[in-house]
């Protein structure tokens, strides 16, 4: 497979403009079981407040709304251009105050300690200049015995081919656990009856 062109990674990263939207519009088809079995993996009840990094396109809080009927939903990203995306997929859960979505970045997350019992983030470890610090950022954020599931493609050769390193740092699996422990996430394991996707994998770790 070609390598992807650069300016097209860089919406992958930060989507803005019409490509932008047109990316990520293709993304949400082509990540749309990897979000699903994130979600899965969270085991979301009707009372749990549910945080995305890095939402994209916006569909998967979506998802997460539906199960999370009588709680709470907010994701954060980076891109302008998600955030309007996001809200328009969203409009109405948005109007009723069902999800809440920010513009930033993760380690500088705009909600107070002890917050969420569930966080997922899905395909956006490798754009993470320092990862570990994100993740502590996001532990700030959960409540005792909240989980996260982190999803993404591990490092490999095709990997590395496909995609420029100048914007993506792919890890294994064994880095990722090892971010999370430093993070002082606790029972960390790889989710291996999860369904693989494009080769995603799925880190699971609590609080």
């Amino acid at each position: 497979m070609m390598r992807r062109p650069e300016f097209i990674a860089r919406h992958g990263r930060c989507p803005s403009g019409w490509i932008g939207r047109l990316i990520a519009t293709l993304m949400a088809r082509e990540t749309s079981q990897a979000n699903q079995t994130a979600l899965d993996l969270l085991q979301i009840a009707p009372d749990h407040a549910v945080l995305e990094v890095g939402f994209g396109h916006g569909r998967t809080l979506a998802c997460a709304a539906k199960l999370a009927v009588s709680g709470r939903v907010a994701g954060v990203d980076i891109s302008p251009a998600m955030v309007a995306m996001a809200r328009d997929f969203n409009r109405d859960l948005v109007k009723q105050g069902l999800v809440e979505l920010s513009l930033i970045d993760s380690p500088e997350l705009p909600f107070d300690a002890d917050s969420f019992d569930r966080v997922l983030s899905v395909h956006t470890l490798y754009f993470w200049a320092n990862p570990v610090d994100h993740l502590k950022e996001i532990r700030r954020v959960m409540k005792a015995n909240a989980r996260i599931v982190m999803g993404f493609r591990p490092a490999s050769d095709q990997a590395r081919r496909e995609f420029p390193s100048t914007l993506y740092t792919f890890y294994d699996v064994d880095e990722v656990s090892a971010m999370l422990a430093s993070a002082e996430f606790t029972n960390i394991e790889l989710a291996s009856n999860a369904q693989q996707e494009r080769d995603v994998a799925f880190v699971i770790g609590t609080c």
